[in-house]
Order: C-alpha cells, then sequence, then structure tokens
C-alpha cells in the first residue's frame, strides 16, 4: 500500500532528476510506469491523482477553449461597464484628487507565469508538526526566496464584523499592523465584486490586502464567493430556481445553491453576487457582478493577497482537491497568506510554502484602537469590511496624546451630554462629555408644574422616562400646540415627583436646567415665561459677569433670541428646523441682528436620498459670508445615521463637514468622537494627506444602476425672510385668582428643599471651564 503523499513525494523526484527539458515533456503515462516499477504496484487507478501532481509541479497545459478565470483575459461579464470604477475616472468620488489610484486593469502576457512569493499559512492552533521549506522544481517557476516567517491571521467566524489578528509586544519592533480588506470594501459594495477590490484599494491605505474567500466550482475552478451557499450572496435563486440542494455542511444538513453543483461558465455567465448583509444598502446589486475567479483577483496588484479555505474537507467530500488547487494557482499568480478552519488542510500545503511556525490569536474587535494602540501590545493586522476605518486608526489616530492640542475646529458642542454613551441630561452623559472633550454642554429647557427648570431632552417624559410604568400614567393630555399625539408633559408633573422617575435606560436621576420649546404656549396658557427663568437663574449663578466662561443660548425661535438679546450679553444662536439649500439675502440680514451662529441639519449641507447623497449645497459659505458661524446637527456614530458615502465611518463623516464643507461646529451625541478627530496626526499635513483622511466627494449615488437608482429628491427651500421673523412673544397671563380670593405666586425658578440638582450646581460642577449652550 502506497500513499498519495509518498505518491506526490516520487513524482516530483522523477521530474526533478529528468532536469528541465524532459520534465516539461513528461507524459502522465511514462511517469505511471515509472512509479509502477519504483513501487511494485499497480496504480493505474492513480493516474488522474498524477496527472494533477505533473500540472501542479510544471503547470497545466494550455487552455484549449476559452477559460472565463484564466489571468490574461479581461474581466468576464460586464454588463454595465458605465458603474465600473476601473477607467472611469469621473465616476470615481476620490478621482479629483493628485494621488488618486490608478486601477485599471494590468493583465500580464498571455501564458506568463509569475514566481511564487513566500507565502504564510495561517491557523487558529500552532500546527503540531515541524515546518521544512521545500524548493519547488526550477524547469517551471525557478527557485523560491527564502522564506521570512510573519505571524499574522486567521480564519473568521462571522464576516459581516472586524477581526483581529496576532499580536505582538510594543517592544518588538516591525511595520504597522496590516490591514486585510475581506471581500474588498464588502461593508459597501458586494463582497468580492471588482467594485468593492477596487473601491478597498482606492479608498484604504496602500498597504491593503484583498481576502478572497475560495471556493470550488463543479470543474475544480476557484472562486472568489463569501460563502458556500450561493443563496444570500448571490442571484442564483432566480437564475437557477430548481437548483436548490441538501448537503451535510460541518455536520450540519444545509439547504441552499453550492458551487460544485455548477461549472464556472454557468456561475460566471448568468450569475451575479448580491449583498449579502441585509442590513447594508442593497442599491449596487443591480450593477450585476459577475462572479471573480481567484486568478481575477490578482489583476487588481494589491499589495498582499490572501486565500481563505473555510471548507476543505466539503469539497473532498465532492471529489473536489482544494489543495491541488491552491498550489496549482500558487505557480500562475502570487499568493501571499494562506488561512484555514482545517488543520488536515494546512498540514497538506504547509511544506510548499513555508517553514516558520504559526502564531495565531483569533478575537473579534470592538475598537481598532484598543489592539494597534494599547500600551501594551499591537496586532499584526485586522480583517475587515471596511478597509478605510483601519487605515484611519492605523494612520492617524494611534499614538495620540489625549493633551495634545490638534485642531481648532470643530467646535463641539453636546446633544444632551454624551447621549450616544449614556441617557442624555444624566449626571452621567454631562460629565462624560466633559471627559471627552466638548466645548459646551447643551441644556435642553424644560419646566416642571411648579416652575422649576430642568435639563430634560424632551418636554413629553413619554420619550424619556418610565412614567408610563409609574402612578402619573392617567396624566395623558393632548396639547395640539405641542404635538398632535397625546402625551405626559414636564409642566404635567411637579419637580418632586419627576425626580421619582427613572430615565428609560438608566438609574440616574434626571439633571437640571429644563428644554422648552414653547415659550409663547407657556406664556399663555401657563403664565409662565421660559425666558425670563433662563435669564434669571443664570444671572443668580452668576453667570453674567463671567469671563472664563461662556454661555450660548439656542432656540429655532427668533423671538426668543430677540428678547434674550435685549436683556443679555450672552452669546445667541438661532436653529434653522427645517432643511433648506439656501438663505436669501434679507434672511441673513435679519439673522444677523439677533444671532452670532446658526445651527443647521446635515440634510440642509448634503442632501440626500436613500442613504446616497446627491449633491452638496452652498449655504454653508453662504451664512458664513454674511458673517454668521454655521453649526452642524445631529452627528452620531450609528451608521443607520450617516449616508453610504461615509462609508459607515463618524470620522469620515466629520472629516467631510469640516474639511469639505467648512462647518465652524459640530452638534453631536459622541463629543469624543469630534474630540478624536481634532487631535488626528494627520491634521496638518497638507498635500501630503493620506486618501482616507480626505473629505469624500459626491458621486456614490453614480455607482448604481440607472435602472434601480433612488428616486430624485425634489429641490429644499430657500430660508426667506418670512421664515426667520415671527412676532414678539406674548405677555404672560395673568392666573385667576385662587379659591381664597389671591393669585397664585409666579413660580420659582430654583426648587425648594430636598435633594435636588439646582442651576449653579449642575453648571458649575459639571461646565468646569467650559461653555454652555442652553436651548430654550
Amino acid at each position: 500500500m502506497v500513499t498519495d503523499q509518498e505518491i506526490a513525494s516520487c513524482v516530483e523526484s522523477l521530474l526533478r532528476q529528468a532536469g528541465p527539458s524532459a520534465a516539461a515533456t513528461a507524459s502522465v503515462a511514462g511517469v505511471v510506469r515509472e512509479l509502477e516499477a519504483k513501487f511494485g504496484l499497480d496504480l493505474s487507478h492513480k493516474a488522474s491523482f498524477i496527472r494533477d501532481q505533473i500540472h501542479l509541479l510544471l503547470g497545466p497545459p494550455p487552455p484549449t477553449s476559452k477559460d472565463p478565470f484564466a489571468p490574461h483575459v479581461g474581466p468576464p461579464f460586464q454588463p454595465y461597464p458605465a458603474h465600473s470604477l476601473a477607467g472611469a475616472a469621473s465616476a470615481s468620488p476620490f478621482a479629483h484628487l493628485p494621488h488618486h489610484h490608478d486601477l485599471t486593469f494590468r493583465y500580464p502576457p498571455p501564458n506568463a507565469v509569475a514566481v511564487s512569493a513566500p507565502v504564510t499559512v495561517s491557523h487558529q492552533q500552532q500546527l503540531p508538526h515541524p515546518h521544512v521549506a521545500v524548493p519547488r522544481p526550477e524547469v517551471a517557476v525557478g527557485p523560491l526566496s527564502p522564506a521570512v516567517a510573519r505571524p499574522v491571521v486567521a480564519s473568521p467566524k462571522e464576516r459581516s464584523v472586524t477581526y483581529v489578528v496576532c499580536c505582538r509586544p510594543n517592544s518588538v519592533g516591525g511595520s504597522a499592523p496590516a490591514i486585510v480588506a475581506k471581500g474588498g470594501f464588502s461593508g459597501l459594495f458586494p463582497d468580492s465584486s471588482s467594485d468593492a477590490f477596487k473601491f478597498a484599494l482606492m479608498v484604504g491605505s496602500p498597504d491593503t490586502i484583498l481576502w478572497c474567500d475560495v471556493q470550488l466550482t463543479k470543474d475544480g475552478i476557484g472562486i472568489c464567493l463569501m460563502n458556500l451557499n450561493m443563496k444570500n450572496c448571490t442571484d442564483i435563486p432566480r437564475m437557477y430556481p430548481k437548483g436548490e440542494k441538501v448537503y451535510s455542511v460541518n455536520g450540519v444538513q444545509t439547504r441552499g445553491w453550492f458551487p460544485v453543483d455548477y461549472n464556472v461558465g454557468d456561475l460566471a455567465n448568468n450569475v451575479s453576487l448580491t449583498q449579502g448583509i441585509y442590513s447594508r444598502t442593497d442599491k449596487f446589486d443591480a450593477n450585476f457582478y459577475p462572479i471573480l475567479g481567484v486568478e481575477d483577483v490578482a489583476q487588481f496588484k494589491p499589495s498582499g493577497y490572501w486565500l481563505n479555505v473555510q471548507h476543505d474537507l466539503f469539497y473532498t467530500q465532492h471529489n473536489l482537491s482544494m489543495r491541488s488547487f491552491v498550489l496549482s494557482v500558487s505557480k500562475r499568480i502570487i499568493v501571499d497568506y494562506i488561512s484555514s478552519p482545517e488543520v488536515g488542510f494546512l498540514s497538506s500545503i504547509v511544506k510548499r510554502f513555508t517553514g516558520s511556525k504559526t502564531k495565531l490569536v483569533y478575537d473579534p474587535l470592538a475598537e481598532y484602537l484598543n489592539f494597534v494602540d494599547n500600551g501594551n501590545f499591537s496586532v499584526d493586522g485586522v480583517l475587515t469590511d471596511f478597509p478605510i476605518t483601519p487605515a484611519e486608526a492605523i494612520g492617524c489616530y494611534s499614538h495620540i496624546s489625549k493633551n495634545s492640542s490638534g485642531l481648532g475646529k470643530p467646535v463641539i458642542i453636546s446633544h444632551n451630554g454624551a447621549s450616544g454613551i449614556y441617557p442624555g441630561c444624566t449626571d452621567l452623559a454631562y460629565k462624560q462629555a466633559v471627559s471627552d472633550g466638548a466645548d459646551f454642554i447643551d441644556c435642553p429647557v424644560q419646566m416642571t408644574q411648579d416652575g422649576i427648570l430642568v435639563c430634560m431632552s424632551s418636554i413629553n417624559l413619554m420619550e424619556d422616562t418610565t412614567v408610563t410604568k409609574s402612578l402619573f400614567n392617567i396624566r395623558l393630555s393632548t396639547i395640539p400646540e405641542i404635538q398632535s399625539t397625546p402625551g405626559i408633559f414636564t409642566f404635567n408633573l411637579t419637580w418632586e415627583e419627576i425626580q421619582s422617575l427613572k430615565p428609560m435606560i438608566s438609574t440616574h436621576r434626571v439633571c437640571h436646567f429644563v428644554l422648552l420649546q414653547n415659550a409663547a404656549f407657556l406664556a399663555e396658557r401657563l403664565a409662565f415665561s421660559v425666558t425670563d427663568a433662563v435669564i434669571s437663574a443664570l444671572s443668580d449663578s452668576g453667570y453674567n459677569n463671567q469671563t472664563t466662561q461662556e454661555v450660548i443660548i439656542q432656540s429655532s425661535y427668533s423671538s426668543v433670541l430677540v428678547k434674550v438679546k435685549q436683556q443679555t450679553k450672552y452669546k445667541l444662536q438661532y436653529m434653522v428646523d427645517e432643511s433648506i439649500r439656501d438663505a436669501d439675502a434679507a434672511s441673513l440680514a435679519d439673522m444677523k441682528t439677533f444671532a452670532d451662529s446658526v445651527s443647521i441639519n446635515k440634510q440642509s449641507i448634503f442632501p440626500k436620498t436613500v442613504g446616497f447623497i446627491t449633491t452638496q449645497t452652498g449655504v454653508v459659505q453662504r451664512l458664513q459670508s454674511a458673517g454668521i458661524a454655521v453649526h452642524v446637527y445631529l452627528l452620531q456614530n450609528e451608521f443607520t445615521s450617516q449616508a453610504w458615502d461615509f462609508f459607515s465611518d463618524p470620522y469620515v463623516e466629520v472629516t467631510t463637514f469640516v474639511e469639505g464643507a467648512g462647518v465652524d461646529g459640530v452638534i453631536t451625541d459622541f463629543p469624543g468622537t469630534a474630540s478624536l478627530y481634532r487631535r488626528n496626526g494627520c491634521a496638518n499635513l497638507g498635500n501630503n494627506t493620506p486618501i482616507y483622511m480626505e473629505p469624500v466627494q459626491v458621486g456614490l449615488i453614480g455607482l448604481i444602476n440607472p435602472k434601480v437608482e433612488p428616486p430624485a429628491l425634489a429641490p429644499l427651500p430657500v430660508l426667506d425672510l418670512a421664515d426667520v421673523v415671527e412676532p414678539p412673544l406674548p405677555p404672560v397671563a395673568v392666573k385667576p385668582p385662587t379659591p381664597g380670593g389671591s393669585t397664585t405666586p409666579p413660580p420659582s425658578s430654583t426648587p425648594s428643599g430636598g435633594n435636588q440638582c439646582t442651576v449653579p450646581l449642575i453648571l458649575i460642577s459639571v461646565a468646569v471651564i467650559l461653555g454652555s449652550l442652553i436651548f430654550i
């Protein structure tokens, strides 16, 4: 009995002894006869295996028919070339930049054979046997350079997130951590599509490594596909509706469509890739990206190429050899890394590559900087669907001191404190905002039934507290002047009663000063002047005499700001609560009389439809030309709040609004994000700023197939004088006398007695030397 390993070793020995010229013309029958003589056995049943070994060592014979995935042919099946990134600079949002990547296809000459670079084989545990480097025969590819051990990554378990790969102590020198783009820029485009691979190289680090999940077709051709089951990542159910099968995958009966049932031509010519993670945009599915072969991806000329083999055992059960394919393809293209969760597969190929020991740590990644800049160790690389983010983290945000001065812009204004981390308007949220570097701590002012001012994000307690589960849920009322639906409002409860409630997701008490956007309603219906109460509270706290602490009062009502300006010297900010594309001269002149700054929403600067930016307006420059500072609201870290053009990256969004649109400040749930942006290490590089730190340009929507483009966005209105000018606030109504004959005394702006969060306490203890932004 002779093993396949012994046969493979003997084939290699025979070809080596024969010399280059004889080996090149060796026939399968001749090699079989020599092996039979050597082993004294009938090996005719091993002829196919021996043929594979000869092709592996010498390279396959020239194809007799067109191979859809041959490396010297153009990309197959491009039904919408106008939407391809390659060769279409105008379609690229980054094409205007001087250091824009040229991603035009660069094909090797026909029949060229590339010398494979040393390959690092990775697995989730150290391989149990010593690795000895075996040079390949010189007859076909020439000698290999000595392999350099690089302790790198692993195979992923769940593909929609980021993974850490292999750690090293900080004391060990070396290059920056690697960035591995899983399936290209698969956080935006369909995984393993041509535009995903090209975009990853275009906007990410120039050292980005491309990752291919290798699958095998029925005829043994390797393709890049994120899943073994093609049901969710391609449109194959539509093209082959009767092709569904049930196979055992890792011991689990799995229903779906599998590449082992189709020849490469069936897939390349009829099936296209789709977005396999449904929380991401599907608008690029209609570009009908063809499935790419392993050799097609090498044509993009990445700095490194990574093959991940997830299901070698499955293919072996279907009489396909992943080992033969990987060894064969490594003769024709440069493969830098190979990973797999199956030790048997890695053991079968390791002698063909490097003799170094494999070191591997597999760990899910929540924050890049925790793994590349934590003071104790740094990983050697990260695997990600969004390669632009680790490029920023490694290139511009690592090794930054929290005390570094950085940029002067933007001004950072919290939104209900650091409400992206803690419930808004709680002690924890405000303290976190201060710790994160906010310049201004906001206080949305509301009023209680007994006239106490408190900081709460909404006048409706149902939105922020557990009031509906309390004894006060019977105080439900409908007030059309505030909202059309019923609510339980702050002025329906006393301050003591509000203190008994809990924030919706926290056990901490509600803080204070209070939000109120309804000054006219309060004056007419409740006989309460919120503007007078705010001015009085600030004066009582000493803020009217402060020189180190700046106060800004914001309102979406010009009448409120006009009154405050008549009585104080605080800075005032006018909030435009509708989306606009411009402001006419009359409105600018009027705003200038009462406001120092204006806050506008993101849609007013970068209008978007179905998540894609359509254009950039000139409203920021228009307002600034009138001497009015511009602050944008509301910035959040959650990708669902961002346009797809920002690549699900809040730092790209901040960069684009500050550097691309030129805003003076940001209002954000995450002050720490804006603060870290101000301190980034690439802030003053000028023309040497890396491409991944440039503001994005409008144009991603142009990559969508016209057949499924989002509907055109109606033009946004222009802010005019009628939108700004308001009648003066009405006088405060006189409350009717009580049954005892006296009128109700005016409410106090300060609570009386008890453990209460007073105005002086919350502003001084939280604001420290920062400014305060009051919303009324």
